[in-house]
């Protein structure tokens, strides 16, 4: 054999101290590409042809480097022989390009996780393989509860480091544990991806019973519950999954990751932090939301829905003092929509502006109805979502509806809730002044559901406080929840704001929130919501005016 110097610096040997031999040759080349070699160049020997191959350089160095060989056989001039004349030349740099370029194309760059290109080819494969060995394949479809509100309130940076300790917890709890303590030894590859923003999806091939998927599940639940210390602040989240098997929710890809969304919507729909398995039941409610989500567009343009109004009672003196309009979808055929069902579709599908528009209008509209009918007027209030909250027109919005309808800004409460106030402080806190600048009162709803403190109320210009049900429903039960309502209760006055108490639904709900100076109830101890002409039997006749005809 020859070597060029070329040949020995490639190889990484020394001419002075190396012989360009055969046996040289074959040890400069990585054990396990040697019989790659040699079938490439026994092929060229075979047939008379030229060959081409990579392969690596045997272990020794400090990197791993990678060499490219052309070679054909040359007859020898007088005819009794042959030998092999070749090239050989590094291409480390090129192969470490193409590496990237397909990691890039394969990978998320924010968490080095599989992508959703990478991900569907892995599930591909994983379904013709399940196919050959008669296994199970577990599809988990992961959601982050609550991840817009920690991206919103502590900036984008803060999200990503939220999504890269996620992707590193998936991890942790899917390498290797679930092949642990499985005795038939069979090859087990759980395969963690993120589809784009807050979705993760977790493959689980050849498993052995469906429980196994909800084992993964569990553990994941319990690591997303601790809390975690992002922008030097403490954050909980917690997940949604939902869990789709394969051949027993679908034989394709679409199919199941089709179906470990829908679970992974259910699972939402239940309070979240829980996994749900796929079901046929839940591809009709699916169906209904598809159904809902087109029947809403023509229902906001046709008028279709309907507000009823629940009293709120003044406890000190037990006298009806205001209302809050609440929107009904009545439908011949899917019967009535509640609030709780309606509200986030109209939110998905961005609906939720123009819908909020309509309630405030018809609602100013009605009070001023029923003030020229001879009534004393009652403030209503008038739910805002937060998405609606956050538009630059929403003050415009209120002012054209109270100058519309004629009705004074004294009669409208508008009720945010919490999530709204870790929108965007400065911004939020602007709204609300120019909310009361124009006269309306600003009411706080669902207190205690969300993610703020009492240090909040401080912050922002409020008129009054509701406490939510779930602060109510235990007080004659539990004593610390009786604390923790007369706390609030108390450092609420303190604000000069007036409380409301939702959802009282017992003798002994009221007592305890009449003993607390709570200031106002709803509920259905008193009344249910009621349609618009049903609510007029609250009403009082404006001073010198005669009972109104109803």
């Amino acid at each position: 054999m020859w070597w060029s110097e070329q040949t020995f610096r490639v190889f990484g040997l020394d001419p002075e101290s190396t012989e360009p031999s055969h046996t040289n040759f074959w040890e400069a080349i990585h054990p396990e590409d040697r019989e790659l070699v040699r079938a490439r160049i026994g092929e060229a020997l075979d047939v008379s042809k030229s060959f081409s191959v990579e392969h690596r350089i045997a272990p020794g160095r400090e990197d791993v480097r990678y060499v490219h060989q052309e070679g054909e056989l040359v007859e020898s001039d007088n005819g009794e022989g042959a030998w092999i004349c070749g090239t050989i030349w590094d291409v480390t740099d090129e192969r470490h390009a193409q590496e990237e370029i397909r990691r890039l194309a394969s990978y998320d760059s924010l968490t080095g996780l599989a992508n959703r290109r990478l991900f569907q080819a892995r599930l591909d494969q994983a379904i013709e393989q399940a196919v050959l060995d008669d296994s199970r394949i577990g599809l988990l479809y992961i959601d982050l509860d609550g991840f817009k509100r920690i991206n919103d309130s502590l900036g984008h940076m803060a999200g990503d480091e939220l999504l890269r300790r996620v992707a590193d917890l998936l991890r942790a709890n899917v390498r290797g544990c679930d092949v642990v303590g499985r005795v038939d030894r069979r090859e087990y590859t759980p395969s963690v991806s993120r589809l784009g923003g807050d979705e993760f999806t977790i493959l689980l091939t050849k498993m052995d019973t469906t429980e196994e998927a909800a084992d993964v599940a569990k553990r994941i639940l319990r690591a997303l519950s601790q809390p975690m210390k992002i922008a030097g602040r403490e954050v909980f989240t917690t997940g949604s999954i939902g869990i789709a098997v394969f051949p027993e929710d679908g034989v394709d890809r679409e199919t199941l990751v089709k179906h470990a969304d829908t679970a992974m919507y259910h699972a939402k729909g239940l309070g979240r932090n829980n996994f749900q398995y796929f079901s046929s039941a839940m591809n009709v409610n699916s169906l209904r939301k598809l159904t809902l989500e087109g029947r809403m567009r023509r229902a906001v343009d046709q008028n279709e829905f309907q507000l009823y109004y629940q009293p709120k009672l003044d406890l000190q003196g037990d006298k009806v003092v205001g209302g809050e309009a609440l929107l009904r979808w009545e439908t011949e055929d899917l019967g009535t929509i509640s609030p709780k069902e309606l509200i986030p579709i109209a939110e998905e599908t961005g609906l939720i502006c123009s819908l909020g528009a309509w309630v405030l209008e018809n609602a100013c509209a009605q009070i001023r109805e029923w003030q020229l009918a001879g009534y004393t007027p009652l403030p209503v209030g008038v739910n805002v979502s937060a998405r609606q909250f956050m538009h630059d027109d929403l003050v415009s919005v209120v002012s054209e509806a109270l100058r519309t309808t004629g009705l004074s800004p004294r009669l409208l409460d508008i009720e945010i809730t919490e999530s709204t106030l870790l929108q965007d402080n400065e911004s939020t806190a602007l709204m609300l002044r120019d909310l009361r600048a124009i006269g309306v009162r600003v009411t706080l709803d669902d207190f205690g559901t969300g993610y703020s403190s009492l240090s909040y109320l401080s912050r922002f210009p409020l008129d009054a406080l509701k406490l939510d049900r779930a602060f109510v429903r235990d007080i004659d039960t539990d004593p610390s929840a009786l604390a923790v309502a007369r706390a609030v209760i108390d450092i609420a006055h303190s604000l000069d704001l007036v409380v409301v108490a939702e959802g009282v639904d017992s003798d002994s709900q009221l007592r305890l929130l009449r003993e607390s100076g709570c200031d106002q109830i709803q509920g259905f101890l008193f009344s249910a919501a009621v349609a618009a002409e049903e609510f007029v039997s609250f009403l009082k006749p404006a001073p010198g005016r005669e009972q109104p005809v109803r």
